[in-house]
């Protein structure tokens, strides 16, 4: 099986897994940028490099190195409570100053 070129699309997503976990890269062109990437996991924390990348190849490589030698663990936070966010008070208008 010949190997995808991945210049050709735009976004590119891979989920890894190991030792019963799962992350997904995540690579996306930005015309005026390059090449940007993420690694994200199933509870919606995400971890994003401030560089860019001159390739999707080259940023694809830099995701796999990072999991490989940081671990997965280093890329799952943890679970995201998204009600945190609903149980928050209203603001309101404030009062006319006399």
């Amino acid at each position: 099986m010949e190997p995808i070129d991945l210049e050709l699309y735009k976004d590119i997503y891979k989920e890894i897994h190991q030792d019963g976990k799962t992350v997904c890269i995540r690579i996306e062109y930005a015309e005026e940028f390059g090449w940007l990437l993420s690694i994200s996991d199933k509870k919606g924390n995400s971890s994003g490099w401030n560089e860019t990348f001159p390739t999707s190849n080259a940023a694809m490589q830099e995701a796999l190195d990072a999991i490989k030698n940081e671990g997965i663990d280093e890329f799952i936070g943890p679970q995201i409570d998204f009600n945190f966010f609903s149980n928050l008070p209203s603001l309101k208008k404030p009062s006319k100053l006399n």
